[in-house]
């Protein structure tokens, strides 16, 4: 587990733990399993994000001559996909396919944000309709399932591994960050991207969350440390 603080003007604002593990599925493909939790430590009402922005998981992937196909549980194309809620969704090539499943319900109700041009990618919004507002000492807390496997899987495919990646899945094998799953395991999984973050202050520490923060105070600043779970 890893605790980051989010302060501006030396004052702290929000305190964020988040877990990252690798979980094998027995298959040509293993899950990176994200879990941020961000708790308001000022003693007074936050706002976090609004309109256009918000923060919220993203994932980068490679660009590609050919986008990616991209799907979800709720229609095909990113038209069908871009700003709204889905149990899960998918990017597809030839190569590798990414399956990105809401593993709670409120991270299943967050719309997702797809971009397959210039720089393609997957991102979930935590609050980038409205300020998600944030009592003194709640925590607000989202947990992203991106399974990651070999060649391009169909639709139907898609949703059954998806299935496995939900709180409302079957159990799992889960492992610490560093030990992927063996060839054995877990096949020829190739890293199709790389998890990571819209805000630039923690590119030694990625963070779901781009930007935890209200309008009046867009940028924080982030320190953290890391506890052996």
């Amino acid at each position: 587990m890893e605790e980051l603080s989010w302060a501006v003007g030396g004052r702290q604002l929000l305190l964020e733990r988040r877990t990252v593990a690798v979980r094998s599925l027995g298959t040509a493909c293993w899950a990176l399993d994200f879990t941020s939790a961000l708790t308001n430590v000022t003693g007074q009402e936050l706002a976090l994000g609004g309109a256009g922005h918000g923060g919220g998981f993203f994932w980068r992937v490679p660009r590609r001559p050919e986008p990616a196909q991209v799907f979800s549980a709720e229609g095909e194309g990113a038209a069908a996909v871009h700003g709204r809620p889905a149990d899960w969704l998918a990017l597809a090539t030839d190569e590798w396919t990414l399956v990105f499943a809401g593993a709670t319900g409120d991270t299943r109700a967050d719309p997702w944000w797809v971009r397959t041009g210039e720089h393609p990618g997957v991102g979930s919004g935590l609050a980038s309709d409205r300020p998600l507002p944030l009592a003194p000492a709640d925590t607000v807390t989202r947990r992203i399932v991106t399974a990651i496997t070999d060649g391009r899987l169909t639709p139907g495919t898609a949703a059954r591994l998806a299935a496995q990646l939900s709180d409302r899945g079957r159990p799992y094998e889960q492992q610490v960050v560093g030990n992927r799953p063996s060839p054995a395991t877990a096949g020829r999984c190739p890293l199709a991207g790389r998890a990571g973050t819209t805000d630039p202050h923690t590119a030694s520490a990625p963070s779901p969350h781009g930007a935890p923060l209200n309008d009046q105070q867009p940028q924080a600043n982030v320190t953290h440390k890391e506890t052996n779970t």
